[in-house]
């Protein structure tokens, strides 16, 4: 790091007018497409939340890693950050057509320099056509700060991204379905090397499943992934770069289902990246386990074990993670419950080592607890804390981290809350 990265603030490129054109454009569409909206049930969920949080490593310094200028910076700051959230969904009948609005503000108190605002605007239809159809259409855009997990800098930068996502499954007789989805996606990652960096992608996904066993769904899938890198700046010199690639996953899913006490759903699959520059060729087994399990009536967990060869935008290149996730939840009482979490990640970064045409490996830990308490329906209460570490052979790339906050929200709703219908469609392995 130097003088000039600690005192200069960059600006995001600005938004083409086209851009705002399409996201508003897409997003007016799927809010009209539910037929009959004046006899639907209108649900509306808002929110408000304040959260203060003190952090001992803002910017995930390695050890002995300093300010410029200033041997003896402490990297430690509180944080407050502000926000609402409004939720408006149609329910007609099959159809689920919704808008969600965003944003936040966050404020340091000695790192001022890093006070930004972010958000997030979804909106999506949920269809349904007879017994045999259904799919989900949606559109997000959002912006937040790049996390210093990607960098090694102190100076903010923020990554807006938007992506449509439409999905579609048809369920052909008694005993098969088959399942479509596709996404495109264009994200905005600027840092010091390339203050205009992009990542176009684009994917689309086909599953023929088996329904006919109870409880038990088993099938093939095919995922075809395309992309491109564009302004990479000074990026485009590592040993593995390449501007374009194409990326395809063959594999196998299986679910299985006890409503209310065990859930269980897998892929297993081969996935295989191919780019211009054979040196930033990658391919692996890849897939993900996900397991959920009611062990009382007042006790569960989630275990999640996954391995996904994806991009890595602040590099230009790929990431093969490979990933342990476990939640545990208990509910003391109906009015609090206690959450804790531990995660593992294990990431390869190819061609990306601080020698070129080494890889780099970094090792990822983050352990979590948190007390939900429920106040009042409309009032809850949530402290936590957080330790996080990195281990790496890339220079600069250890850290360790720690942070304690409390989260105070405010909230109401009419009628069925659309948080409990309103879900991310998910794209599996390897995308």
């Amino acid at each position: 790091m130097n003088e000039s990265e600690h005192e200069a603030r960059p600006r995001n490129p600005p938004t083409k007018r086209w851009e705002f054109v399409r996201f508003m454009g897409i997003g007016a569409g799927v809010l009209f497409l539910a037929p009959a909206i004046a006899v639907a049930e209108v649900a509306l969920e808002t929110s408000a939340y304040a959260q203060y949080e003190y952090d001992s490593n803002v910017f995930y310094l390695a050890p002995g890693v300093t300010f410029p200028g200033d041997s003896h910076s402490d990297p430690s700051d509180t944080v407050l950050t502000a926000g609402g959230k409004f939720v408006v969904a149609d329910l007609w009948q099959q159809q689920k057509v919704y808008l969600s609005l965003q944003g936040s503000d966050v404020r340091y108190n000695r790192f001022t320099q890093l006070d930004h605002s972010d958000y997030n605007v979804d909106g999506g239809w949920i269809w349904a056509l007879g017994g045999n159809w259904d799919g989900q259409l949606q559109v997000t855009r959002l912006r937040s700060q790049v996390p210093f997990t990607y960098l090694v800098s102190t100076q903010l930068f923020l990554q807006t991204e938007q992506r449509e996502t439409a999905s579609a499954n048809f369920r052909f007789n008694s005993d098969w379905r088959i399942e479509g989805i596709g996404y495109t996606r264009q994200l905005d990652l600027p840092q010091l090397q390339a203050p205009n960096l992009r990542l176009t992608e684009s994917s689309g996904q086909v599953a023929l499943k088996y329904t006919g066993i109870s409880r038990t769904t088993a099938g093939v899938l095919v995922a075809y992934v395309t992309g491109n890198y564009d302004n990479t700046g000074l990026l485009s010199s590592v040993a593995g770069f390449a501007p374009t690639y194409h990326q395809t996953t063959f594999g196998l899913t299986s679910t299985y289902s006890v409503s209310g006490l065990t859930s269980l759903q897998g892929q297993l699959g081969y996935t295989r990246r191919v780019t211009p520059n054979p040196a930033a060729d990658q391919s692996g087994v890849t897939g993900d386990l996900h397991y959920t399990r009611a062990l009382t009536a007042k006790t569960s967990i989630d275990l999640e074990f996954s391995r996904q060869l994806q991009s890595y935008i602040a590099g230009v290149g790929s990431e093969l993670d490979s990933k342990v996730n476990l939640q545990a939840r208990w509910e003391a009482t109906y009015k609090i419950a206690v959450l804790a979490g531990y995660t593992y990640i294990y990431r390869q970064l190819p061609n990306q080592g601080f020698v070129a045409g080494t890889n780099r490996l970094d090792h990822l830990q983050s352990s979590t607890l948190e007390v939900d308490y429920t106040v009042r329906p409309w009032l809850s209460l949530k402290p936590y804390v957080r330790y996080e570490t990195r281990s790496s052979n890339y220079p600069d790339g250890d850290f360790t981290g720690a942070a304690i906050g409390l989260n105070f929200t405010v909230q109401w709703w009419k009628g069925r809350r659309p948080s409990e219908f309103i879900v991310p469609v998910r794209v599996v392995i390897g995308a």
